[in-house]
């Protein structure tokens, strides 16, 4: 396993960015020729306040990049929600759903194919998985979005007023490109709009992995009722509603989970061999040093 801090100019965000990527490259020794193809990648999204680096103390995140050969790319994405802003000059749906992916293909060996690529996220990072995997099916074929910060209620009807709300109403405008609040109905951020629009296209549609802990009281119903509408329309849609709160422990669960779900294969290795061994070594090396 090589794990790799990128900087490079985003063209979307006009400003120099940086991601985390886990590669599995080292397994290459392990495989027989015909098995080294280029690599299945999960985008993964962070949470509200957080950054690429919130992803470190996850050991299952480095467990099943390990196990099912399966590169993953970490990005900053700041408090964005991912979502292109023109008031901002922040188009970080654009940069996510486009940029980053062209950069990393062409900086590592990824696959280019649908099938083989997904995005993921928990809390905010939840919502930028499903806006983006939405509105780039033709990229993104699978979508993993954990206790997701659905909170298209809670916006639109935001205060002014700092301390009512994570965040105030011209806050929620700038960051989503809005000129009034109301406006992010139909937007290319409103997440029920764009499902009810890919399942008018007739077009293919991404297959989603979605859970919430019954204890996230704030978002279990809005999960819930999302995981409804997207069945409703026609969405191949796998649902975990099971107890947790909205917490590392719940979502490094939900990383297991969706190894499980996602179309990748596991690298077999016969226990108690020579090569699980060193494989075992350097990933408990490596979860030591990122986490110090």
């Amino acid at each position: 396993m090589a794990y790799f801090d990128v900087d490079f100019f985003s063209q979307s965000l006009n400003r120099s960015v940086c991601c985390g990527v886990f590669l599995p490259t080292d397994q290459g020794a392990y495989l027989e020729e015909e098995d080294k193809k280029k690599f299945k990648t999960l985008y993964l999204l962070h949470g509200m306040t957080g950054s690429r680096s919130s992803w470190n103390g996850m050991e299952a995140l480095w467990d099943i990049a390990q196990k099912y050969r399966m590169a993953v790319v970490m990005p900053d994405g700041e408090n964005s929600f991912y979502c292109d802003s023109p008031l901002t000059g922040n188009y970080y749906g654009t940069f996510i759903g486009r940029e980053l992916v062209e950069f990393t293909r062409n900086s590592f060996p990824l696959s280019d194919k649908r099938e083989d690529t997904f995005i993921g996220g928990l809390s905010m990072g939840g919502f930028g998985a499903i806006v983006n995997g939405l509105r780039n099916p033709e990229t993104f074929g699978y979508i993993t979005a954990f206790s997701s910060a659905l909170i298209k209620r809670l916006i639109l009807r935001a205060d002014e007023e700092e301390g009512l709300d994570f965040f105030t109403r011209i806050q929620y405008q700038s960051m989503f490109g809005l000129d009034r609040i109301e406006d992010f109905e139909g937007s290319d951020c409103d997440y029920e709009a764009l499902a009810e629009k890919l399942a008018r296209s007739g077009g293919k549609k991404p297959v989603i992995y979605m859970d919430c802990g019954t204890e996230d009281v704030s978002l279990y119903q809005a999960n819930t009722a999302f995981k409804d509408l997207l069945i409703d329309l026609g969405y191949q849609v796998v649902w975990d509603s099971r107890p947790g709160g909205h917490d590392s422990a719940f979502w490094n669960d939900s990383l297991k989970k969706a190894a499980e779900f996602l179309p990748v294969e596991k690298l077999e290795l016969k226990e108690g061999s020579l090569m699980a061994a060193r494989l075992e070594k350097r990933t408990e090396a490596m979860v030591r040093k990122m986490t110090l």
